[in-house]
């Protein structure tokens, strides 16, 4: 009965996991079948799988591709991929929409043409990891952001920006100000040039508590005047399921609006701050 076990198996994974046909779950379960995944906690029979595989097809979008099915007397083994994008609430994590692909081994027990018992191993690790739900993770996220930024990648160092991102630089300063979302960020990025033709952000120190990663390093380059410049820095990063969602920065900034006057690249000012040069008006974009 091997063949006519196997096609049990195959339909659970196609048409109940990928067709969403959820309803069929009685044709092919057990009333007393029991999911043995430590990662997976499901009730019995029927309704306990579909509780779990609903899970993932809305949390992540899932996908069950099977790569290779053997059976051997009563049992089914299935080797499969699983596929999708985080979509909705996972394991208590906000949906990020992250790719996800994990491996994982089944064996299914067969008993009078339904699926009695299943054992189960997957790659839990590999799927926390990619949610963004383990520590030190963040750290490896702002690592690659400056990485990609000293490389000219402002696209890529922008990958992990959340849509609701509120990044706010020193209002003393010309190009600071609070803007939110990404566009505007790209906009404060795209004006950089015009004033430090050469800006290295050289992060030192990632120090990562909860869900604040805090960055220490140095700024170093040079005004369009040729003025040099070497200045260390504090950057706060808030993180939440491996996005950005909120950025501020300190540096000494009445050492750079010293620069920046000395290079004639800030500009005039009808008003002061004290223990700054003058400037023009705030340094803010637009606010929504």
């Amino acid at each position: 009965m091997s063949a006519a076990d196997e096609a049990v198996v195959r339909r659970f994974y196609e048409q109940m996991c990928n067709g969403r046909h959820n309803e069929i779950a009685p044709e092919l379960f057990a009333e007393d079948h029991v999911l043995r995944d430590p990662q997976v906690p499901a009730g019995r029979g029927p309704a306990g799988m579909v509780d779990a595989v609903t899970a993932y097809q809305e949390g992540v979008d899932g996908h069950w591709q099977i790569d290779e099915m053997h059976s051997v007397g009563d049992h089914v083994f299935v080797r499969w991929t699983g596929t999708g994008t985080h979509i909705g609430e996972m394991n208590g994590l906000a949906p990020t929409g992250r790719p996800i692909e994990v491996s994982a081994l089944t064996l299914h027990r067969m008993a009078d043409g339904k699926i009695a018992e299943t054992f189960e191993v997957w790659d839990t690790l590999g799927f926390l990891q990619q949610l963004g739900a383990l520590p030190g993770e963040a750290t490896e996220v702002l690592q690659a952001g400056y990485a990609a930024f000293g490389r000219g990648d402002i696209e890529g160092a922008m990958q992990s920006f959340d849509a609701e991102i509120v990044w706010i630089s020193p209002e003393t300063t010309a190009l600071g100000g609070t803007y939110r979302g990404p566009e505007e960020v790209a906009g404060f990025f795209s004006r950089m040039p015009g004033m430090y033709p050469e800006l290295r952000v050289q992060p030192d120190r990632f120090v990562e508590a909860g869900d604040t990663v805090t960055v220490l390093g140095r700024l170093a380059g040079r005004t369009t005047a040729g003025v040099e410049f070497d200045e260390p820095f504090v950057h706060v990063w808030t993180m939440r399921h491996g996005r950005a969602v909120a950025f501020r920065e300190f540096f000494d900034t009445a050492k750079m609006n010293s620069i920046l006057d000395e290079s004639g690249d800030a500009p005039a000012s009808d008003a002061s701050v004290p223990g700054q040069s003058s400037r023009s008006e705030p340094r803010s974009t637009s606010r929504r």
